[in-house]
């Protein structure tokens, strides 16, 4: 819950862990497409053996959850689930409730501590 965005009613906070993986998955794209064309990509890839967090040389994949998964074990929890189905009622105005939230006016009783 914490780590969802705003717009799933979540706090927005970042989940690192997941940034973390999206981003090495990113530089081992990089690499391997690029071991192709550049030579010092391919001497790279070559020479990691499991010396870098990238395991460049390696099959091994970085799990990255989608904020979609996460909101679905969300709803799937029987406390939030409640909330998360009430939100998904075609009756509720989910511009308006984003706008409250973005505004700080959703709730008041929290401002003061």
């Amino acid at each position: 819950m914490l780590t969802l965005p705003r717009t799933y009613r979540g706090r927005g906070l970042i989940d690192i862990n997941n940034l973390l993986n999206k981003q090495k998955t990113i530089l081992k794209e990089c690499f391997i497409k690029r071991q192709d064309i550049f030579l010092l990509h391919r001497a790279i890839v070559n020479a990691d053996k499991n010396y870098s967090p990238l395991n460049l040389s390696g099959e091994g994949t970085f799990v990255v959850t989608p904020d979609r998964e996460k909101w679905i074990a969300l709803i799937q929890k029987a406390l939030h689930g409640k909330h998360a189905h009430a939100l998904t009622q075609p009756h509720v105005d989910h511009y308006h409730i984003e706008c409250l939230v973005d505004l700080g006016w959703a709730f008041p009783c929290n401002g003061g501590f």
